[in-house]
């Protein structure tokens, strides 16, 4: 299906109105959009109500950020930002759309993440080696770790080393060795042009003996097929249908794993219990010898030796550690705990699994909350003037008004989003405001960046007018209708960037 100039530039146009649909049916939802100063689009950020509050308190730390390029003549590039439940499955926690994929627009999507995931939460990030919006992670998040998917390693080093069998198999043991002794003897038989590859890119970016806690499985995290579908076949649909779809795709999802997690009667969910039951299996015959006490300690340590028939590791039942280094990587319990906890009797396995892979931390992700979908276009709701910038800062009417007195420093300082976010509500601004100023779209950009006094004496009533378009009820508000001022341009085909 072909969609003309006319269907993008509408889709733009109805973009804030539709956000603002989409925050009223699913609720603690955050999006921004972010223009440019001739008010064309320039990206945009969602995620969808509860599911970044979900991934804080159930999912596994860490999160893969990427991106997924659009053929579109206006949309250039999707962000997606993807995290892991206790079932081994990847589900969508937030994404956006973007005019170009460049640091600029990079950053801004990351910032508005971490807006999102607050304070507090200790996060991980594994992004491809050479997307864009991977490499402004540091730049965002300073204190998390971020490391690259094994596959972008693997396709680097193929590019600049070449390929050969016995070379990628050294790597690939190398990147799973689970301790750093195990990773330095296989790292050291690699050729020594790998080796320099892979240390100038760092190995902490990628080997798993250096990686943090609950790593091991997340390496291969990748964008959820439907979004490379997107980008071959949705290349050229307008702004809300292409949200929309994706939106669909998360209820979908959701619907899906709902019905899983009724179906479960285990403690664990399907994949720790594989994994459980593979290393049980595993272990059955493996000897576990208890480490003596010490007589000074008071509390049960619950050390042990246990021989798997190669060599020997230590336990820590009450740490959950094990000097193999398989449970701490996963977080469920390797063979020798496994043979240690049988040994003891005074520890169920399920309790040497982190609580990210019980089956009720699943079952409360996906059957206590949902993705709403939306009412048709011609069932949405219109909001008043002003009130997505009233909304987002409820001291806006106070404050603006000190804010016309001294210089919009002092505004721009308390609300950090300001100056795009007052472009963005201009979009739901009143014909009463622009009518009456007929430069007040271009000049309040510039009152952002001068003192107001520049705004005051090209508008002497604009005080007085600004608050009275603030607290006049809603109903008068509505007489004067709603203008929509977005505007884009096509992108030439021989052009990267709006002009």
């Amino acid at each position: 299906m072909s969609f003309s100039d006319s269907d993008h530039e509408e889709s733009f146009n109805n973009l804030p109105i539709y956000l603002y649909n989409l925050r009223r049916t699913n609720p603690h939802t955050h999006t921004h959009i972010k223009t440019d100063l001739m008010d064309r689009f320039q990206s945009c950020f969602l995620d969808i109500g509860w599911v970044v509050h979900t991934f804080v308190n159930c999912f596994l730390p860490v999160l893969y950020i990427g991106s997924v390029r659009l053929r579109g003549d206006y949309l250039k590039t999707m962000f997606v930002v993807v995290a892991k439940d206790g079932n081994n499955l990847t589900f969508p926690i937030a994404f956006g759309t973007a005019v170009e994929n460049n640091v600029v627009t990079s950053t801004w999507f990351l910032m508005r993440l971490k807006e999102c995931l607050g304070e507090g939460k200790e996060v991980a990030f594994i992004s491809n080696m050479y997307d864009v919006v991977g490499s402004c992670v540091d730049n965002v998040f300073t204190d998390s770790y971020h490391g690259y998917t094994c596959k972008s390693i693997h396709k680097y080093l193929r590019t600049i080393v070449g390929s050969g069998r016995s070379m990628e198999t050294l790597f690939w043991i190398t990147l799973k060795s689970y301790t750093m002794s195990t990773f330095e003897q296989n790292f050291s038989r690699l050729h020594i042009d790998a080796r320099e590859v892979l240390t100038n890119i760092g190995h902490p970016k990628w080997a798993t003996a250096y990686l943090p806690n609950i790593r091991s499985n997340v390496l291969n995290m990748e964008v959820p097929q439907y979004f490379s579908v997107v980008s071959l076949n949705h290349r050229n649909v307008p702004i809300i249908a292409l949200i929309e779809g994706i939106r669909g795709y998360m209820q979908n999802t959701f619907v899906e794993r709902s019905i899983m997690a009724g179906s479960l009667t285990g403690v664990l969910t399907p994949y720790a219990q594989m994994v459980v039951q593979r290393r049980m299996q595993k272990s059955v015959r493996w000897q576990a010898t208890q480490i003596p006490q010490q007589i000074s300690s008071h509390m049960p340590t619950y050390m042990y030796e246990v021989f798997d028939f190669k060599t020997t590791c230590v336990v820590d039942l009450n740490g959950r550690t094990c000097s193999c280094g398989k449970w701490s990587s996963l977080g469920i319990a390797c063979g020798h705990a496994i043979a240690a906890a049988r040994d003891s009797n005074m520890h169920e396995i399920v309790n040497l699994v982190q609580v990210y892979y019980h089956a009720d931390v699943f079952q409360l992700v996906y059957q206590t909350q949902t993705v709403h979908p939306l009412p048709p276009p011609s069932e949405w709701e219109i909001p008043d003037p002003l009130m997505f910038f009233v909304g987002k800062y409820p001291d806006f009417k106070s404050d603006i008004v000190t804010s016309l007195v001294l210089p919009y420093k002092f505004f721009v300082g308390k609300y950090p989003d300001f100056k795009s976010d007052i472009v963005t509500s201009l979009v739901l601004s009143s014909k009463f405001f622009v009518g009456k100023y007929p430069d007040f779209k271009s000049d309040i950009v510039t009152s952002l960046v001068l003192p107001s006094k520049f705004f005051i004496e090209n508008y002497p009533d604009f005080k007085f007018d600004i608050v009275t378009s603030l607290v006049l009820p809603s109903k008068i508000r509505k007489l004067f209708g709603i203008q929509i001022l977005f505007t884009i341009d096509k992108i030439p085909s021989n052009s990267n960037n709006i002009c």
